[in-house]
């Protein structure tokens, strides 16, 4: 008896470290994984290694496979526990402070990237969420400092450059803004966004002919991008190329038909190529997406009124104005509705309105109002 009970717990042990062997090939398994985009069965390798021996690593690496698939909460469990089992573990704070923002909790974010920055004063990714972070509350020079300290780091990080360039574009530092995301595509040339949003900030400075090199070269790269090719469509639109513009509005809605924006500008390039009709549907599709997009029953009543239908215009400005109370326009245009429809006096209390709003059209067109 004594000899089987020996045995067993001989057999036991062994089995134990035979599992406990396997515990680094899990791992392994669950970064190779992770490195396809396969992040089910990352977990999946990552829950077999904690199974045999728990490690700070593998639940920061579990974390990043969570945070990739968005499941935010069960991320920050992850990290939660790769910081209680290492308390130093700056990279594991850095990663906590992500998931963080993503749940909008920024000002906790933050506080974890400062940690992490504390643990490992030489940690730029810590630096860069920071500076993202507070980029995104609005706290534009705060921002710089830490993407300066990054880049002070390691001046080959083209991602900074690139986020350092739109913080210098908003405070007015246009030049500093090309030379930054200038130099973020000299270090990665296959950055599609970066293309993007340098092409954007020619189209704000109304360089609309170097724009859309740079957004050819982001559709080169990512062509499944819809927001890409509406902003190229726009950028077409000023240089006069209607049919290019109107084949990017429609590749764009085919990539993603539920962005209102897209139709409306869509619409208003039909409206100006006076295809009524066809803006008119595009309006209808931005007010059935979004039932309180005032821009949109403008664009449609004004559609309406071209068309002749004065008492659809006169429901759609009156739409605008109950969304928006002091939007002069919505008032100026029911009342030239109203007048084409025969109601001059209801016209003129509406032109009377929309003059009280400080609208000078509405002041020269009360002469009828005489």
């Amino acid at each position: 008896m004594k000899f089987i009970v020996t045995l067993i717990s001989i057999l036991f042990f062994n089995t134990l470290a035979v599992l406990s062997q396997n515990a680094p090939t899990y791992f392994q398994l669950g970064l190779d994984k992770a490195a396809q985009g396969d992040f089910d069965r990352a977990i999946y390798y990552y829950n077999k290694y904690l199974e045999l021996t728990p490690k700070a690593e593998v639940y920061n690496e579990r974390g990043n496979a969570e945070l990739r698939l968005n499941d935010y909460q069960q991320a920050l469990k992850s990290y939660n526990k790769a910081i209680e089992m290492n308390p130093s573990y700056c990279v594991a704070y850095s990663n906590r402070g992500t998931v963080l923002f993503k749940l909008g909790n920024i000002s906790d974010a933050i506080k974890d990237f400062d940690t992490s920055i504390a643990i490992d004063s030489l940690y730029t990714l810590a630096y860069f969420n920071k500076g993202l972070a507070n980029y995104t509350l609005g706290n534009l020079r705060a921002s710089l400092p830490d993407y300066d300290k990054a880049l002070s780091i390691d001046s080959a990080l083209a991602n900074v450059y690139y986020h350092r360039a739109m913080v210098y574009y908003r405070l007015g530092r246009k030049q500093d803004a090309f030379a930054d995301v200038n130099t973020s595509i000299r270090l990665d040339s296959k950055n599609a966004e970066a293309y993007y949003n340098r092409a954007i900030l020619n189209y704000k400075e109304r360089n609309y002919k170097d724009a859309l090199p740079d957004f050819d070269a982001s559709i080169l790269l990512d062509d499944k991008n819809p927001k890409v090719y509406s902003a190229r469509a726009m950028t077409k639109c000023f240089i006069g190329d209607n049919a290019g513009a109107m084949d990017d509005y429609n590749r764009s809605i085919n990539l993603n038909p539920n962005v209102v924006e897209t139709y409306l500008n869509r619409g208003n390039l039909k409206r100006d190529l006076k295809e009524f009709k066809g803006a008119k549907e595009d309006f209808k599709t931005c007010i059935r997406l979004n039932p309180n997009y005032a821009l949109a029953y403008l664009n449609k009543g004004n559609v309406e009124f071209l068309l002749g239908d004065y008492t659809a215009a006169i429901a759609d400005y009156t739409e605008l104005i109950r969304i928006e109370p002091n939007n002069s326009f919505g008032y100026l245009y029911r009342g030239h509705a109203m007048y084409f429809s025969g109601k001059k006096n209801d016209s003129c209390t509406d032109w009377k309105v929309a003059a009280q709003l400080g609208n000078e059209e509405a002041k020269k067109v009360l002469v009828h109002c005489q």
